[in-house]
């Protein structure tokens, strides 16, 4: 997050609502225009033009931590609209939730949920792509990389995608 992203976060956190609503910094700007301008950047959407969400966009952008990274800095973000559920539990994502590391691990449980994805790191997709491979594919891709068929011997395929992708980190 930029220095004057910063800086206009911290301003919204502290201003008033009237402010925020009819006021407008020293260039002419109004302060409504920057809040919208900010709440696209974390969150992907904004109604320039429906007065009642202009109450809950002031409240999550006061509610932007330090560390919070806009949509740009993420390197996994979901299509616009898209929501994960979590199978058994109350847990849902968005954008507005999602964390990189979140969505790793959401991936990894189930790798089909890609497709609700508008942007994945290329290393996942290479790992999605192993993960389709059969058998036969999986064990010449490993020798292929360095293993014997000794060090392969009844390994599962998951197994054999663990062990590339082991040998292709290093």
């Amino acid at each position: 997050m930029d220095s004057n992203t910063l800086k206009q976060i911290e301003f919204f956190k502290s201003a008033d609502i009237q402010t925020i609503l009819n006021g407008k910094d020293e260039t002419g700007t109004f302060y409504l225009n920057q809040l919208f301008n900010i709440y696209q950047e974390f969150f992907g959407e904004t109604c320039s033009t429906c007065p009642s969400k202009i109450l809950g966009y002031i409240q999550k952008v006061k509610s932007i931590k330090n560390n919070t990274m806009s949509q740009s800095e993420r390197k996994y973000l979901l299509k616009e609209g898209a929501v994960i559920q979590v199978f058994g539990s109350s847990e849902a994502y968005s954008n507005a939730n999602l964390t990189d590391e979140k969505a790793e691990k959401l991936l990894k449980e189930n790798p089909n949920r890609s497709a609700l994805f508008a942007r994945i790191p290329e290393e996942f997709s290479a790992e999605k792509e192993l993960s389709k491979m059969n058998k036969a594919d999986l064990t010449a891709k490993a020798l292929s990389v360095g293993y014997t068929e000794e060090d392969l011997k009844g390994l599962t395929n998951k197994d054999l995608v663990a062990k590339i992708e082991e040998k292709t980190a290093e």
